[in-house]
């Protein structure tokens, strides 16, 4: 596994700089050069330095002085470049055109390249850029229900006779995708037009990887980089193609964001000779680096266990560092209860947040989750943990582990029918409160206030330890007899 910047020497001797277009990984393989970024006025200081050692003497500005500065042109030049060119169009589409156009053949790949929402009009395309170097093939953009004019223009000149839509039907409209048949509009279909697409950006990764390896690329050298923004995957794309090797997005802060991608690569786990993670712990988190190398280790996916201890530690280890220390009442505490509301919800639980005064003022609040309906005007059972922490403390042990527990139950028990109804809680303001007199577990009061009497039992996950020794402790004074019985 490799986890950090990646940079590979370029026999050529050529820098390829862009900002956030998403076309150049083609373009750059074909050049023999790696794909650098860089902020839009100026050449960006590491960017400038990995010129430097490259000893570039020759650049590609790829997007028009919007994107990319004439000061940017001047920096690469002090920084020793030669030969500075320029491929833009009107807009990104435009440009897309252009290095098509540069790359020419007759196959391409079609990608949504805008959308409102930042988090979309870039994942297809830059999964697919690792495949399209690798061929040569150029990746054109399109909007998700009309083709733009400078497509239409690119796949005319290029005479293209095949086209990849990647993407699904959100992305890329059918009514797009007939219009690719035709891009001259004479009636006549001209080009052949498939689809490669999954129901996430995550499952359209895995499937472009499979067309990868179908194609010829190296399924034991594996890449990753973060699905959740463009630039790690984007300047990887080169790379990967150089070394022969494959492309894979994944959800860089939750290991089950993409689960079938992990399957794939679990699948071939007994022949990966590497797994290189592309960005810093900012882009793919530590916790879900340890669960790609368990993947690898074990060949097995990080979902379907009865309980997946592995998935309890990393989920204790997400909410420490979303979170940190939070003591009931301040901003850590609501990013701790945001965090868990989201955790909840993706395992299919309905939320409640409940909040409650606080005995020295201020609130905090519990987050209930419910399978289906709210079931606690009956007789039901409660697992919970408290989300607090004292103040100071990250609160990995107390009581991180035992919230990243809950989470890996509600996934397991997201469809699993009970005899008795359950409910989930994160209770809030556990811990001692500031208050005069000193009080505790005011969420679990508050909680059994209004519930106790339809309370069947409850199951506390609080302080949840793996492995030998295992210490036992009770609270302040307790039986003797307990303790020898543990």
């Amino acid at each position: 596994m490799f986890a950090g910047e990646f940079r590979y020497p370029s026999i050529h001797r050529a820098a390829y700089s862009a900002t956030v277009m998403r076309l150049g990984a083609p373009l750059a393989h074909r050049l023999g050069g790696p794909l650098l970024l860089t902020a839009r006025d100026r050449l960006s200081p590491a960017t400038a330095d990995e010129v430097r050692r490259l000893a570039a003497r020759s650049a590609v500005l790829l997007g028009g002085h919007a994107a990319i500065a004439s000061q940017v042109e001047a920096d690469l030049r002090r920084a020793g470049v030669d030969e500075v060119r320029r491929l833009a169009g009107n807009d990104r589409f435009g440009t897309a055109r252009r290095v098509a156009e540069r790359l020419g053949g007759r196959t391409v790949y079609v990608a949504e390249g805008a959308h409102p929402d930042p988090a979309r009009g870039w994942p297809d395309a830059v999964a697919v850029s690792a495949l399209a170097a690798r061929q040569g093939a150029a990746v054109l953009l399109t909007l998700t229900d009309h083709l733009p004019e400078e497509t239409s223009a690119a796949l005319v000149g290029l005479d293209a006779r095949r086209a990849t839509v990647v993407g699904g039907r959100a992305a890329v409209s059918e009514a797009v995708a007939d219009a690719l048949r035709d891009p001259d509009g004479d009636g006549t279909a001209q080009v052949a037009v498939e689809r490669v697409a999954g129901p996430s950006r995550y499952d359209t990764s895995w499937l472009v990887a499979d067309r990868t390896a179908a194609a010829g690329g190296d399924a034991t050298s594996l890449w990753a980089a973060t699905g959740r923004g463009w630039p790690d995957a984007l300047a990887a794309g080169p790379a990967v193609a150089a070394t022969g090797g494959v492309l894979l997005l994944v959800d860089g802060r939750d290991v089950l964001g993409a689960p079938a991608t992990w399957g794939w690569v679990a699948d071939r786990a007994g022949s990966v000779a590497s797994l290189r993670l592309v960005g810093g712990d900012a882009a793919i988190a530590a916790h879900v680096a340890r669960s790609a190398q368990r993947v690898l280790d074990t060949g097995r996916a990080p979902v379907g266990d009865p309980f997946d201890a592995p998935l309890a530690v990393d989920r204790a280890a997400d909410l420490v560092g979303a979170a940190g220390p939070r003591p009931a009442g301040g901003t850590a505490d609501q990013a701790a209860r945001d965090w868990l509301v989201t955790r909840f919800e993706e395992a299919g639980w309905e939320v409640a947040v409940e909040p409650f005064a606080l005995p020295q003022g201020g609130s905090s609040a519990n987050v209930v989750a419910v399978q289906r309906g709210d079931p606690r005007d009956a007789a039901h059972v409660v697992v919970g943990g408290h989300l607090d922490t004292v103040a100071g403390s990250p609160g990995a042990n107390d009581n991180a582990s035992g919230i990243g527990t809950l989470v890996a139950l509600a996934r397991e028990l997201a469809d699993e029918p009970t005899a008795v109804p359950l409910v989930l809680v994160g209770f809030g303001a556990e811990e001692f409160q500031p208050s005069d007199p000193p009080r505790h577990h005011v969420g679990s009061d508050v909680y059994a206030a209004a519930h106790a009497d339809r309370v069947a039992g409850m199951v506390s996950v609080d302080m949840i330890g793996d492995g030998s020794p295992t210490c036992l402790c009770w609270y302040q004074a307790g039986p003797a007899t307990m303790a020898q019985r543990l």
